[in-house]
């Protein structure tokens, strides 16, 4: 201050007071704006159960009244604020939200009190307030030996992070480092960009707004015991809807993508997790093409083809295993579309969505996906768009010739009567043995029984005298188509066999017939009216889970390969989400 004069310095310091004591018209005296003081759960804070309350405290007296409107929260997928009660605390000013069903784990949530809300003297809030935080680190997993009460929360911890997924693995559970980053390296290089690539997105950033994929790794509780048959992961589509929508009818929702993966006795090490992993990913393709986006259920036979398809369609090869199950006894004349959930009926699955990769250009399945039709009219509108000539008729003849050739036997002027990628020949392949398509089970049949719609039969017959021939009578309409090929000489094809016509052959022959159509065909004599492979409803988690692992097939698959059988339950899963869905529209009407 030197230099400056000492009356200019008493005014400067007046001033000074003046300022710091709101003087000069200041509002010295009057009471504090109406706000928020604090709040619980607090701006950012994470782990916070889901059974938790949303208390609001305020530094003056609130109107009871206006709480309800006044305070809301919500998470990204929900529309309107969460349901629940209100209730207020006048000695502490503070107003308590209890949500009613509870928050939805690993959820970010926003808090909003906005200017609805009033002071007991009736004034605004001075400012709108705001906050957010996160439940805990859990997911709502499924308990396929609980059917009265299947879900439960599993607790977890974040593991890694990829381009495409979060993983998460169950707290107490130990899986290695190196196995954990494969999963990540995997997932983000071969099985995302190669089952968006051949079947389309997945829901993206989808229910929790976050474009990223949830993997979920634990000990799925199926009741695996060592030689029996285990599920090796599954996708729900319950978790795409908001919580609070599903929750009261016994399915809660985590609101994200989510895959749930096996590791006991799953191992991230081991090529199955990965094909599984591919398998589940096209069913959340599958869900979000037809489901969320065309508002339509897919027929479940497609559905399952596709994703037996997608291992191979990611670059994973073949799969043997479901040839052989194809080859095992009566397999083989298992219908394609009528679903009964059994293991004959994934590999029948397999056998025509492998033959479907191999003949047609890369993209048919995202094609028939992006279709606004399901099932078969979803393929026929593929064919016609880029194949006229063709229908999924001429193409399921086509496949039953395919299914006898595997890669083994080619036919001049015809390559769609073969494969390119499997064998269907006995013997060994990829350490699996295959029966073949020919074995003592239809050997010299008399009486052949009726095909079940769009299935095919195979017998081979022997030589039974010095001139042998063979006839076929079919004894009652729908007729089957047939085919007769003399397996000894290796001669031309007999497409279209002429009901009651000769067909000489030399030692061995084969006849394939071919039910390609939508009901059930005649039996080829009227001894035997048996009609092979007949469905009956779908069977409950734990009666598939006990077939598989009491079926010979996948004992002697189990052997070969160091593991038990693999189930999907993809099946069950997508009807119970049907169900709750239907529960869930006829409340928002209702009804």
């Amino acid at each position: 201050m030197r230099g400056v004069p000492l009356r200019k310095l008493a005014c400067l310091i007046g001033i000074i007071v003046l300022s710091g004591c709101g003087g000069g018209g200041g509002s010295s005296g009057e009471p504090p704006a109406f706000r928020v003081v604090s709040a619980s759960p607090a701006n950012h804070q994470a782990e916070i159960p889901i059974g938790s309350a949303i208390r609001v405290s305020f530094n003056r007296d609130v109107d009871p009244s206006t709480i309800a409107s006044g305070i809301s929260a919500r998470s990204f997928i929900d529309d309107s604020p969460l349901p629940g009660t209100y209730s207020y605390d006048s000695p502490t000013k503070t107003a308590t939200f209890s949500p009613n069903p509870p928050l939805a784990p690993l959820t970010e949530y926003t808090v909003t009190v906005g200017a609805d809300i009033r002071s007991a003297g009736g004034e605004p809030l001075s400012a709108e307030y705001t906050c957010r935080f996160t439940t805990e680190s859990s997911f709502w997993a499924y308990d396929f030996t609980n059917p009265a009460n299947p879900m439960y929360l599993v607790p977890v911890t974040k593991v890694a992070e990829g381009a495409y997924c979060r993983i998460y693995l169950e707290n107490g559970k130990s899986v290695s480092q190196t196995a954990i980053d494969r999963v990540v390296d995997e997932f983000d290089r071969v099985i995302h960009p190669g089952v968006v690539g051949n079947f389309g997105d997945e829901p993206n950033p989808g229910a929790d707004g976050i474009p990223k994929i949830f993997i979920v790794l634990l000990d799925i509780r199926d009741g695996y015991t060592p030689g029996g048959a285990a599920i090796g992961g599954y996708f729900y589509s319950v978790n795409e809807l908001p919580n609070a929508a599903a929750y009261p009818f016994g399915s809660p929702s985590n609101q994200k993508e989510t895959f749930f993966m096996d590791i006991h006795p799953g191992d991230p090490s081991r090529p199955s997790f990965y094909n599984t992993l591919a398998h589940e990913f096209q069913h959340m393709v599958h869900w979000e093409q037809k489901a969320n986006r065309l508002g339509l259920r897919d027929d479940t036979w497609l559905d399952e083809a596709m994703s037996e398809i997608a291992p191979h369609c990611v670059g994973y090869g073949p799969s043997y295993g479901r040839v052989a199950i194809f080859e095992s006894g009566t397999n083989r004349s298992d219908s394609l579309t009528d679903w009964g959930g059994g293991l004959k009926d994934y590999a029948v699955a397999y056998m025509w969505a492998q033959y479907m990769a191999d003949r047609y250009p890369a993209g048919i399945f995202r094609s028939i996906l992006a279709s606004s039709a399901t099932g078969i009219a979803s393929v026929e509108s593929y064919l016609g768009a880029s194949f006229p000539e063709t229908d999924f008729s001429s193409v399921f003849r086509d496949w039953s010739i395919a299914v006898f050739s595997g890669k083994d036997l080619a036919w001049t002027g015809h390559p769609e009567w073969s494969y390119r990628s499997i064998s269907t020949r006995q013997g060994t392949y990829g350490g699996i043995q295959l029966p073949g398509i020919t074995t003592t089970n239809n050997l010299n049949v008399d009486h052949l029984p009726a095909l079940p719609p769009w299935s095919v039969g195979y017998y081979w017959y022997t030589s039974q005298s010095a001139d042998p021939a063979f006839t076929w009578n079919p004894s009652a309409p729908p007729v089957p188509w047939s085919s007769f090929y003399d397996w000894t000489t290796g001669g031309a094809l007999s497409f279209d066999m002429v009901p009651g016509i000769p067909y000489r052959y030399g030692d061995a022959a084969v006849l394939m017939l071919q039910n390609a159509c939508g009901s059930y065909a005649g039996s080829s004599t009227p001894v035997n009216l048996s009609v092979q492979g007949a469905h009956s409803a779908l069977p409950s988690p734990l009666a598939k889970l006990a077939a598989v692992s009491e079926n010979k097939t996948s004992k002697r698959l189990s052997a070969a390969t160091g593991e038990p059988a693999w189930v999907c339950m993809q099946d069950h899963l997508a009807e119970r989400g049907k169900i709750l869905r239907g529960k869930i529209e006829r409340k928002r009407n209702g009804r």
